[in-house]
């Protein structure tokens, strides 16, 4: 599958990459950059373990419903 089809598929069409250049695209990298750069990331470790912990169960019960799980 392709990255193009693969981003419309889970419904991936937010953020910088689909954005042409200019100013509202640097706009958004600066703000991605400011939330997730090495130094903030650290504070989202345990949000993103909890979360993978409820998408690993939900897709041992449905695993059918694998892009409901993986979009929450």
């Amino acid at each position: 599958m392709s990255l193009i089809l693969f981003y419309n598929r889970m419904e991936f069409n937010w953020g910088v990459s689909p954005l042409p250049y200019g100013p509202m695209w640097r706009l958004y990298r600066k703000l991605l950059h400011e939330q997730f750069n090495q130094h903030e990331v650290v504070h989202y470790a345990a949000q993103q373990e909890e979360s993978t912990r409820v998408m690993l169960r939900d897709l041992l019960s449905t695993p059918n419903d694998f892009c409901a799980h993986v979009r929450q």
